[in-house]
């Protein structure tokens, strides 16, 4: 199951004949840091909403707008943001903050709300979400995350929360043509790669176990599990974190030892529940280009 799946419901019949892409939960969730009720917005599902269109080689599925419902993605709805406090989490984290960090984030409410206001103006999360509020709710998850336990994997969950943030910076880039949002999708970018090898780290040392984030994704259309992160990781660091490094001989010893990863995804070369036949197809590209860069740096 993929957290699509969990983020649309067709329950909400008075919504479904509609151009509406999302609906309130009748029932009303009390943020656990500021205590505002407030109702949790969700995707609807069917009905052509989704449009799904490639798939890039940061295995972020793209979505084709529609006539009738414009342009939709899943990642809008996928965190949970309190509309007053914008504490932010994934649905199954929402209620289980600690109460030493609850106290933590309850001190920092103005300094939060002054971030979101003077860095991307007016957004309210009372209303139904556009690409805003979604970039809005992924950057603050990365905040939030810094204060839970790494037993929830947070590491992992702010490497996946920056990269899709990315994602949807690069969107609004394209979109209003800002220098704003190009510049702030490089600093996700290379957040992104940094927290993604962090939690590598973390977990080749023990400290944090990957797979209790739940869904790896990285987006919300497949979960490609610790396959998938593997090579995310491989991906980001070919393009934003070998530039960093000045030594060429350290380069090839990272280069060769992200090769080696991306080697053991395709492996015997079989498809499998989250190694499908494209997915393999794009770690040996990935592969590839490890190779070629090696070899460059060697000829030197």
């Amino acid at each position: 199951m993929s957290d699509i799946d969990d983020l649309t419901s067709d329950e909400e019949k008075e919504s479904e004949s509609s151009s509406k892409v999302s609906f309130f939960a009748k029932d009303e969730t009390v943020c656990p840091v500021c205590e505002e009720k407030f109702r949790i917005e969700k995707m609807l599902s069917g009905r052509g909403r989704l449009n799904a269109g490639k798939l890039t080689d940061e295995l972020r599925r793209l979505y084709i707008p529609t006539p009738k419902y414009g342009s939709v993605n899943p990642l809008y709805y996928v965190v949970i943001t309190c509309p007053n406090c914008f504490y932010s989490t994934y649905e199954q984290d929402f209620k289980n903050i600690l109460p030493s960090s609850i106290e933590i984030l309850r001190n920092d409410i103005v300094k939060r709300k002054k971030f979101v206001y003077d860095s991307f103006g007016p957004v309210d999360f009372k209303k139904e979400r556009k690409i805003l509020e979604g970039l809005v709710s992924l950057v603050m998850a990365q905040y939030t995350y810094a204060f839970f336990p790494q037993k929830v994997a947070p590491t992992t969950k702010i490497a996946i929360s920056s990269l899709r943030a990315a994602w949807l910076a690069s969107d609004l880039e394209e979109e209003k043509k800002e220098k704003f949002f190009g510049e702030l999708k490089n600093i996700l970018y290379k957040k992104a790669y940094n927290y993604y090898s962090k939690a590598y780290s973390l977990l080749n040392s023990g400290k944090e176990n990957i797979e209790a984030a739940g869904f790896l994704g990285p987006d919300l259309d497949k979960n490609y599990g610790f396959n998938g992160f593997l090579f995310i990781y491989g991906v980001l660091l070919y393009k934003y974190g070998l530039s960093d490094i000045q030594d060429d001989s350290e380069k090839i010893r990272v280069a060769s030892d992200a090769k080696a990863i991306i080697g053991r995804i395709f492996g015997s070369g079989r498809s499998s529940r989250d190694k499908n036949v494209q997915f393999l197809d794009m770690a040996k590209e990935l592969y590839e280009k490890y190779s070629k860069f090696i070899s460059s740096l060697e000829k030197k």
